[in-house]
């Protein structure tokens, strides 16, 4: 998309403007400037997810690599306190999609900028869900399991 300034009209009217450019989340050589999620899955004995870490990276453009983002200060209000780890199963043991989620204020991270979400605090929305997924390496027609995971933030 080009850069500069677009124009909304209606009517011949100018009714709006947009810099698409600001809202970019890369910069002009395609590196991320917004902070990235990284997670990592923790399972149980019986393959059940247990929890959720997430850790920010952001890119670094002195060192050319992605470095570990421990004070989020600033992310934190931007977020409005609030992540979002939804964990869904398309195909669904019973044949229905099958989604549970959880919500975390940014505000509960820990002084490494990393945000746990504990498997007892999601939410199931299919009622018929109680027994938790599986790890998304554990596929299974039996039982629910991650085939897809979603951040929002």
């Amino acid at each position: 998309m080009p850069d500069g300034t677009w124009s909304l009209k209606l009517g011949g009217e100018k009714v709006a403007a947009f810099d698409l450019a600001a809202a970019s989340p890369f910069d002009t050589d395609g590196k991320a400037k917004i902070y990235l999620p990284s997670i990592r899955i923790h399972k149980g004995t019986n393959n059940k997810i247990t929890k959720v870490e997430m850790k920010w990276f952001q890119f670094d453009r002195t060192t050319g690599a992605f470095a570990l983002v421990t004070d989020l200060t600033a992310f934190k209000r931007s977020l409005e306190e609030q992540v979002t780890l939804g964990v869904t199963d398309y195909s669904g043991k019973d044949g229905n999609t099958a989604r549970m989620e959880a919500f975390v204020s940014a505000g509960d991270a820990d002084v490494n900028g990393m945000i746990t979400f504990d498997a007892s605090k999601f939410q199931m929305h299919n009622g018929a869900i109680s027994e938790g997924f599986l790890a998304p390496d554990s596929p299974s027609t039996t039982e629910y399991f991650a085939e897809s995971i979603s951040i929002g933030y």
